[in-house]
């Protein structure tokens, strides 16, 4: 008998986001983003967004096309430990890429991943600036 535990993918999805609550919560903030942790966890169980995780660190990505363009992927929610993301991405985002056929990642990161992610084969192709609405 197989004594593997079996999980529905709703079931997985709460437990792997309850376990990044607080880090998902601190990107949102940091990001002034305008939705919230159950809108995410909504978005992931609808699969309109994928969350990637190796219990160290997540990454929380959506698939994008413009005008019959190569799909790409886009970060827009990562974090914990900053060495395991790398692994993250190596090993299950990369992949999930290809096998979709998207030809690049893109993200928007807080200024100190300026530093650090050149080294794991980011460019910076673009600033981004914002301005308030009054």
């Amino acid at each position: 008998m197989n004594n593997v535990a079996r999980f529905t993918y709703e079931e997985w999805v709460g437990a792997r986001c309850m376990h990044w609550e607080k880090q998902i919560k601190k990107a949102i903030r940091a990001g002034n983003c305008p939705i919230d942790f159950e809108y995410i966890v909504k978005l992931v169980l609808d699969k309109k967004v994928f969350l990637f995780d190796n219990f160290e660190s997540f990454a929380i990505v959506e698939v994008n096309s413009y005008g019959g363009q190569h799909p790409f992927i886009n970060v827009f929610i990562a974090g914990g430990n900053f060495d395991k993301l790398h692994e993250l991405e190596r090993d299950q985002v990369v992949p999930f890429a290809k096998q979709i056929g998207a030809s690049k990642l893109t993200m928007l990161a807080r200024k100190g991943f300026k530093e650090r992610l050149p080294s794991h084969g980011w460019k910076q192709p673009m600033m981004y600036f914002e301005k308030e609405i009054v």
